[in-house]
């Protein structure tokens, strides 16, 4: 009899993509003693939240002491809009015109508003999916103790899991920010009381600026998200590996536990050699899922900036190369098999002699997907480049520009010779007339920033991106994140660190230090006029101020909604001939 293998996703943001759990998926699915499933309580978690009934599942000791009837029946009118706003999302209509689109990300925040005036447990919103009033996040005992009282959350994850197949002999379960580790171990508690016999596993914990892997010393020592979960797996780098390794130990009844890495799980290896599968697309409130993917297991070529904490999630040192190149090509020939159109490449920064090679292999065999990527500014990306990766599908990059003063970029280790604002807005047009569009990252408060620097680089952004067809943007504020440079030396960056109370801190609180407190602070003080500076000069203020206007736009430039074109003015579309692919020699294989 097979065993059956659950990969969960647990409630969290709102899902517009559907992320790749791992190559793990290859190995199971084509070994007969598993059936393979995927579940995503985040989806039908949404759907509980957005109905009329909801109240009933908000213990009556976090109901604010002052509603009353007329707040219930609007919280029940607004969850009969909300419901019919997620299964709206789900159509093409949806996304027609930016009137109607607001209209309905209008409906759901107002849901989520009216459910965040009559209980005081949970602020939900379409960031984070709810975040507990007054929890310590930064520490895994007070994560663990909460998961184990009955809550609003807990109820509503509860009624999320009820459509979860039963019988489940491994659940295999990712988490991408703090809120969703606290979701996960809910879901796992919860699941555990209808399968006594289950091993739950954190196979991944990694993703963006999240990930537990510099903090994973203490978990061992304060033994508290382990006693939710069977088993994690230590490195990112081994879940292909060691997942199918445990999944054939829990087979065998032999489960080892506790924190893992691959030698652990070994001698349960299979061989290698099975034909490349995917997971079947997974329900999401767009028009079609998005696949979330991977170039390679590998960290950015770059790899240096100072703010950056992302590369800390993996142990390889080395970067994406070349030889990467068919294999990608094989596994998105697989995610197009599967039913998928369009994937995101989340690599933190895929170099320009990688896109090439890519590009020119996609369309050498024949690759029919729409495809987005991450880039870091470099002079030769050029017209070609750019006309050949859209002959190969690609239809929006990421640019994480920061600042355009070189003298911030030095202190980001970031900066490039000869990379000067010309260069770069060159790039974003050439970009735009092969009919790609961008998206551009701005940091403001970087420590050492002063305030004519921070208005130059949104006024370079503003100049640079108004000609454009279609780009987006995002102002970030600058956040100390811990295993960053900064956060290793933050004297030497001009900050002084304060210390968090809890073993998993993800951010630190900061004060610049006295030579730099008058700047730092006037920026900060800067960034809410430099993000309407941004939306007026670039035309977005058209849509108003009002909550449902801001979530839409929001969730336009930084969710699956982009790709389905609804703010877009008419872009640019060339047919390029095949003949302007780059060759090896004009394009040196470099990372």
């Amino acid at each position: 009899m097979s065993r059956l293998v659950v990969s969960l996703t647990p409630p969290g943001r709102l899902p517009t993509v559907a992320h790749d759990p791992g190559q793990w998926w290859t190995a199971l699915t084509a070994d007969d003693r598993f059936q393979t499933v995927r579940f995503s309580a985040n989806f039908e978690w949404w759907r509980v939240l957005c109905t009329q009934h909801i109240a009933k599942l908000i213990p009556m000791s976090r109901v604010r002491r002052v509603w009353c009837c007329a707040q219930l029946k609007r919280l029940r009118d607004s969850g009969t809009k909300a419901a019919a706003t997620l299964q709206s999302l789900r159509g093409t209509d949806a996304y027609a015109c930016p009137q109607r689109y607001i209209g309905i990300v209008t409906d759901l925040i107002t849901h989520l508003d009216h459910l965040n005036e009559i209980q005081d447990e949970l602020q939900l919103g379409i960031d984070a999916g709810g975040r507990v009033a007054g929890l310590n996040y930064d520490s895994s005992g007070a994560l663990v103790a909460y998961s184990t009282r009955d809550t609003f959350l807990a109820n509503s994850i509860a009624a999320a899991l009820g459509s979860c197949p039963r019988q489940i002999a491994l659940l295999l379960v990712s988490v991408t920010c703090p809120e969703d580790l606290l979701s996960a171990l809910i879901a796992v508690r919860i699941l555990r009381l209808w399968n006594p016999g289950m091993h739950a596993c954190l196979a991944d914990h990694g993703y963006e600026n999240f990930s537990l892997a510099p903090h994973l010393d203490g978990l061992r020592r304060a033994g508290t998200i382990d006693r939710v979960f069977d088993s994690i797996i230590a490195s990112k780098d081994e879940r292909d590996t060691a997942v199918p390794a445990l999944a054939r130990a829990v087979a065998c009844d032999a489960a080892p536990r506790g924190f893992l890495q691959a030698h652990d799980v070994v001698s349960f290896a299979a061989p290698n050699g099975q034909h490349v599968s995917v997971p079947p697309p997974v329900p999401v409130f767009a028009p079609e899922p998005i696949f979330w993917t991977r170039f390679s297991s590998r960290r950015c070529y770059w790899s240096r900036c100072s703010f950056c904490v992302q590369n800390s999630k993996y142990a390889e040192t080395a970067a994406t190369h070349l030889s990467a190149v068919p294999s990608l090509v094989d596994r998105l020939s697989a995610v197009a098999a599967a039913g998928y159109r369009r994937v995101i490449l989340s690599d933190e920064a895929l170099s320009p002699a990688v896109l090439n090679a890519f590009s020119r292999l996609a369309v050498a065999r024949g690759l029919r997907l729409r495809w987005a990527c991450r880039c870091k500014l470099e002079r030769n990306f050029s017209a070609r480049l750019f006309a050949t990766m859209r002959e190969a599908g690609c239809c929006d990059v990421l640019f994480g520009l920061e600042s355009i003063s070189p003298r911030m970029l030095r202190r980001m280790n970031k900066y490039v010779e000869g990379l000067d604002a010309q260069t770069i807005a060159r790039i974003f047009a050439d970009a735009d007339a092969a009919g790609i569009s961008i998206h551009v990252n701005l940091i403001a408060g970087f420590p050492g920033e002063t305030p004519e620097e921070a208005v130059a680089s949104v006024d370079f952004l503003v100049s640079a991106l108004k000609p454009l067809s279609d780009s987006t943007f995002h102002l970030n504020e600058f956040a100390l994140f811990h295993g960053t440079p900064v956060a290793q030396d933050p004297e030497a960056f001009g900050i002084q660190r304060k210390d968090v109370d809890g073993d998993l801190p993800w951010a630190y609180p900061y004060d610049f230090a006295p030579d730099y407190r008058t700047n730092g602070e006037a920026v900060l003080r800067l960034i809410p006029g430099l993000r309407a500076r941004l939306s007026k000069g670039l035309g977005w203020d058209r849509y108003g101020t009002s909550r449902g206007a801001e979530a839409a736009i929001r969730l336009y430039f930084l969710s699956g909604h982009k790709y389905w074109c609804v703010f877009k003015r008419r872009s640019k579309r060339a047919t390029m001939p095949e003949s302007t692919a780059l060759t090896e020699a004009e394009y040196p294989a470099c990372a």
